[in-house]
């Protein structure tokens, strides 16, 4: 019998995004090395500076919530198992070691009986020589409700962290709003030229200026990181959120609206039916994206690599003719079948 992957669950106080997608990432992974794999669900997870938890929106409900979007109860051994830890390490990211790893983990595990489950705290390195990997996640799929029947409005959604994010507090973090205008310019002139309308919404994290919440629900970890990356806590140990009008800065752009303080699953599945989906360097918008059905997706260079069929763009933001063609008639395509 093979042995089995998990997600470290019991160790990880991330963000809800960050788990999501490492529990993605195991369960990807254990398709692709031909494994078994055992859900295991988030425990609790570091809040985010924008999370938004009180009596109306719990916390707790988070969790089953997740478990529900990912669905991945029905692939999850009942088998017993004896656990070992999979610890980080160089030599599991060259595939062929890690191949080879397995099957004598197999051979083991079949010679005397047992059936192991090898729990892993971080699987990027696991994945990242090979990131196509994550399209197992999108072929376990079902169809979205409705997808036949595509409105015949071209739906661009974008997402762009603020917050806590700029060009001086988690700087790597930061992607410039001139970087969105450019690759809208360019999609927008082409579905114009087509005569083909559109809509633009805008997934953020501030919904106004002057913002400032507690810090109470950031583990110490995470906030003492957070320092290291140029956040400012006030003296009352609140946090002032970077804030950017969308509206006027994106001005140019006809049918523009903003979604933000909706919870993580309707802010995925909101982004999931996107005809292209224009992503921040935040793992937030990497789990819708993952999702994408027959739309595109376009990514920020030097942050996450996933599926190879996506799009990715330096701080440049030049989208070739190519991929343009490639963005609209897929849609028109679609549209017209």
């Amino acid at each position: 019998m093979p042995i089995c992957l998990c997600y470290d669950n019991e160790h990880s106080r991330d963000g809800i995004g960050a788990q999501v997608l490492r529990i993605i990432q195991v369960y990807c992974l254990s398709r692709e090395l031909g494994l078994g794999f055992v859900n295991r669900n988030i425990l609790h997870f570091d809040s985010a500076p924008t999370d938004s938890f009180d009596f109306a929106n719990p916390r707790n409900q988070y969790y089953k919530k997740v478990r529900d979007y990912l669905q991945f109860d029905r692939y999850s051994c009942q088998e017993e198992h004896t656990v070992h830890y999979l610890n980080n390490s160089r030599f599991f990211t060259i595939s062929i070691l890690l191949k080879l790893w397995v099957i004598q983990r197999n051979w083991r595990s079949k010679f005397i009986g047992s059936h192991e489950l090898w729990v892993v705290k971080n699987p990027y390195g696991l994945t990242i020589r090979k990131p196509n990997t994550l399209r197992h996640f999108y072929l376990s799929r079902l169809p979205l409700k409705n997808f036949n029947k595509p409105e015949e409005v071209f739906n661009i959604q974008l997402h762009i962290r603020r917050a806590a994010i700029s060009k001086n507090i988690h700087s790597e973090r930061f992607t410039a709003t001139d970087w969105y205008r450019k690759i809208l310019t360019e999609i927008t002139k082409a579905l114009d030229l087509n005569k083909y309308p559109y809509k633009i919404t805008i997934h953020t994290d501030v919904a106004h200026a002057d913002l400032k919440i507690s810090t109470s629900g950031i583990s110490k970890e995470s906030l003492a990181y957070s320092k290291t990356r140029g956040l400012i806590v006030n003296a009352d140990n609140t946090i002032t959120l970077e804030y950017e009008n969308f509206l006027n800065s994106l001005s140019s752009f006809k049918n523009i609206s903003i979604v933000t303080d909706i919870n993580p699953i309707d802010a995925w599945t909101m982004m999931q039916s996107a005809d292209v989906l224009i992503l921040a360097r935040s793992t937030f918008s990497i789990i819708p994206a993952l999702l994408i059905q027959d739309g595109t997706v376009i990514s920020p260079i030097g942050f996450f690599r996933g599926p190879r069929e996506w799009i990715y763009l330096d701080d440049s933001a030049e989208l070739s003719l190519q991929n343009i063609r490639r963005i609209i008639d897929k849609r028109i395509t679609l549209t017209q079948s």
